[in-house]
Formats: structure tokens, sequence, C-alpha cells
């Protein structure tokens, strides 16, 4: 009898010192799978609430894997065409939960996107991809879709100008910074162009990078692109006599001494450049988003 309890004991210390490294289930316990259908010729994408870490196929008939550069969805489809016997996979996420699915092949399945945990996305849309508001992309540093958008809606409806250093005013055109926020290891700039003179602005591009803020005569520039992951307006064209504004969200980062930050808005077919710097003191100086005021 004492052996048995030393055992138990044993067992226990063991059990409990994994607790964090395995899923969420106790042993026994009997996971139900979900069914879905697989198609030759379409994608079925199953949406996740945590990063996938781990898919396991039961058969070769099936491939899987998780959608490039979006960490909490799984892609599926059928590797054979009219594959007969129902077979499976396996998913595990970063928060320890573990999902299993049963297969059956059909050229046309019933869902071709479903969310785990909440409910299948209506086939009305017009494509099968899964709703992009909730896919945690890596660009955004771990943020979901839904989050950045939220956060720059919030940016745009207040339109407060916290800065009135940053900008370029020339051949009627006026750009400004009117704000630099920082949420979630992201930065979001709030720019505002106005077009005073008689002749639209059409915006080719927006480009910004690091760059030297002197250089030598003789001495090529260095400098790092920074490429914006999201957009809430997306300037295209500024009309004679009107103002648009745009938030832009790039990753978090700071800026090395002797460079700057250069923002540069290219006219299409024009050369009313628009081109300003923005210094490590104001990357600095970024504000959190004011969410109290929504």
């Amino acid at each position: 009898m004492p052996n048995k309890k030393i055992i138990l004991l044993l067992w226990g210390l063991l059990c409990g010192g994994a607790v964090q490294a395995q899923p969420k289930f106790l042993p026994g316990t009997i996971i139900a799978p979900r069914k879905i259908e697989v198609s030759y010729s379409k994608t079925t994408h199953i949406l996740f609430p945590a990063e996938v870490k781990y898919v396991d196929l039961g058969s070769s008939n099936i491939i899987a894997g998780k959608a490039a550069g979006a960490e909490n969805v799984v892609r599926v489809k059928a590797a054979v065409r009219d594959f007969a016997d129902e077979t499976n996979f396996s998913v595990i996420t970063a928060d320890g939960s573990f999902y299993s699915f049963d297969v059956e092949y059909k050229d046309n399945p019933a869902t071709l996107s479903l969310e785990v945990g909440g409910e299948a996305v209506p086939e009305s849309r017009t494509d099968d991809r899964v709703p992009a508001s909730r896919i945690r992309l890596r660009e955004l540093s771990g943020n979901s879709a839904r989050t950045v958008m939220e956060d720059m809606r919030t940016i745009y409806r207040r339109n407060e100008r916290d800065l009135r250093h940053i900008g370029c005013k020339r051949y009627g055109v006026q750009t400004l910074v009117k704000g630099i926020y920082i949420e979630d290891d992201l930065l979001y700039l709030h720019l505002e162009m106005t077009n005073r003179s008689n002749i639209s602005y059409d915006v080719e591009y927006v480009r910004l990078a690091v760059r030297d803020k002197k250089v030598a005569r003789r001495t090529a520039m260095q400098e790092t692109e920074i490429v914006p992951v999201s957009r809430y307006n997306d300037l295209r064209t500024v009309a004679s006599g009107a103002s648009i504004r745009d938030v832009l969200v790039i990753p978090k980062f700071t800026i090395a001494p002797g460079k700057v930050l250069e923002v540069e808005i290219a006219e299409k077919n024009g050369g009313r450049n628009q081109r300003f710097r923005i210094e490590n003191r104001d990357i600095l100086s970024a504000r959190r988003i004011d969410k109290k005021s929504e």
C-alpha cells in the first residue's frame, strides 16, 4: 500500500510539472472531432483563436498548413481527387488547445471557411476567405487586423492635431503630420494633405525611408525603406480646394543618431512632390491612442 501511494505521488508531480507544456485537456478526455469537407479544386480555410503551432495529417490524401503570413489560419484541401476513405488531422494552438477534425471528400464542400469556436462564414460571401478582421498577421506584430482597424478609425475620427512642426508646403499643396501614436508595438502616423491650388493632386506613391541626415560629398546615401503594414484611407487624389487624411501603420522602431525618417509623397505625372523629415525625438514622443473618448 505505501508503494502505491508513492507511485501515485510521483505520477501527480510529473503530471503537474508538465501542465504548462501540454494542450488543455485531461488524460482520458475524449476530444470530439469536427467534421469538415474538402475538395481537390477548392481550399478550405479554418480560423483558430490563437496561433497555430502544430498540424498533423492522418493520411496523404489531404494537404494542410498555415496560410502564408497568417499565424492562426490553416488551409486544407484534397491531395487526391475523389478519395473514398475518411481521414483526419489535428491542430495544437499556442494557447494549449487541441483540435481534431474528421475529413471527407466532396467536390463542392458545404463550407469553405470555418471559424473554430464561432459560426461558419456565410456562403453569401463573394470569396472563400475567412474574415480578414480576425486574422492575426505576422506583419501586424501579432495584433488582429480588426484591432488595428479600430485603432486607425479612432485616430481618424478624433482628428486631433497633436503635432504642429512636421510637414511640407509647396506649390499650393500642404502636407501635415497631425500626430504620431504607439499601440502594441505599432506606430500610427496621421497625415493630412490640403490642395489650395487650382489643379487636382494625384498621388503616385507614399514612401518612408530611414536615411542619413547629412551625406558627405562622394558618399553614397544609406537608407532603409519602411513599408506600412496597413493604411486607413489610401491617399489617391486631392481635388482642388479639398483636404484628405490617412493613417499609416508601421512596425515600431527608433532612429539611430545621424539619421531621420523621410516621408515622400510623389505626384503622378507631376513635380509637386512633398518631402519632410521625422526626427527620432518625434518617434520617442509618440502618444498612446486615446480610446476612452470613443
